[in-house]
């Protein structure tokens, strides 16, 4: 039996939109991925990929990918997602230097190496940059470019959608968390973003 670790490695800092991008690459290859898959559950076992996030940066094994985001989209709403509106200023300080950490870690010192990088804002473009991102994943498991394809699942997956496949696994609270599109959560973040970021800009300094 395959440890978790022997699947092609997917990373990501926690936030950085992986929800999306998995879903994304589960629709395309028609398979599921380690350790929870929104798309088909449990119902399938012929996993194509492991995605974890090693905060701690402990891993040592070469990846295939790495995602990565803006720090400060990042950083809030993994503060979100932990702390909701009962954070405080050394929670955002320690997720931005915990996330500095984890950048210097697997992309910009690259102490382990991935095949690809991709970066989360390519996927919200317009098509062309969104297929040529989008391309970087399925080179790197070998896989045919089918341009039609990519461009239906665009289609298709939206934030609605991957909300109703988070409703199959997590508790009312929990989906709130993972992913909230409601108004009042963008009039919050929009606050936090004018309070935090120049503490986040400051913290990492030139690498973004």
């Amino acid at each position: 039996m395959k440890d978790l670790w022997d699947y092609p490695i997917f990373i990501s800092y926690p936030r950085t939109g992986a929800h999306f991008i998995n879903y994304l690459m589960e629709m395309y290859f028609e398979r599921p991925r380690l350790r929870v898959s929104h798309l088909y559950g449990d119902t399938r076992t012929d996993y194509k990929w492991f995605h974890d996030h090693d905060i701690q940066c402990q891993n040592k094994k070469d990846i295939y990918l790495y995602l990565y985001r803006d720090p400060i989209d990042t950083i809030f709403s993994y503060c979100y997602y932990k702390y909701e509106k009962d954070q405080t200023d050394n929670n955002v300080i320690e997720t931005a230097k915990e996330y500095k950490k984890h950048l210097l870690y697997y992309l910009i010192n690259k102490n382990i190496k991935s095949k690809k990088y991709i970066k989360y804002e390519n996927f919200l473009k317009d098509d062309k940059i969104f297929i040529n991102e989008f391309k970087k994943i399925i080179n790197v498991f070998d896989e045919k470019v089918d341009k039609e394809k990519i461009l239906y699942i665009r289609g298709v997956v939206d934030k609605q959608r991957i909300q109703k496949s988070i409703k199959k696994i997590y508790n009312i609270k929990e989906q709130k968390k993972v992913l909230n599109i409601s108004n009042g959560y963008y009039i919050y973040k929009e606050k936090w973003e004018n309070k935090n970021k120049n503490i986040i800009n400051d913290i990492f300094g030139e690498i973004i």
